[in-house]
């Protein structure tokens, strides 16, 4: 059963310019996780639903801030909001500022071989909030409740 799900844009600038990375990650081979390439919108909530599905414990993320918008509001019209995966940022963008802002440390490879070895041995995520992330989560929340 797979407990982490990665959503990648292709189109996000480190992807076009490292293709390389890209493809190391839709072919990261561990029965722990599940990658999706999402070409559209369509794509992303597939691949979203098929995770939803799974009951995945981690969303990684592999794109920028707009991807990371983009995939926080379609999981919140997804998911139900008690039962929320853990997310990662995998820096996948040009300025990668939530990553930054939460030290994500690394390229998205190892910080996702560091993410399923913590799942592996029951180590703890380091958990990262602040104040503006939060508020941008709640935000996103609560427009998609309204919606």
């Amino acid at each position: 059963m797979a407990l982490i799900g990665v959503v990648s844009n292709p189109r996000s600038r480190k992807n076009k310019l490292r293709p390389e990375r890209l493809r190391r990650l839709m072919e990261f081979e561990d029965p722990l996780v599940i990658s999706r390439c999402t070409e559209t919108i369509d794509d992303l909530e597939h691949a979203l639903q098929e995770f939803y599905r799974q009951k995945i414990e981690v969303l990684a993320i592999n794109g920028g801030d707009g991807t990371i918008h983009l995939v926080l509001t379609k999981m919140f019209r997804i998911w139900d909001h008690d039962h929320l995966p853990k997310i990662a940022v995998l820096k996948g963008g040009t300025i990668n500022q939530v990553a930054v802002n939460c030290k994500v440390r690394g390229n998205a490879v190892s910080h996702l071989t560091r993410i399923v070895s913590n799942l592996r041995t029951g180590k703890p995520f380091r958990s990262f909030v602040s104040r503006s992330f939060v508020s941008t989560i709640s935000m996103a929340s609560s427009s998609v409740m309204g919606s």
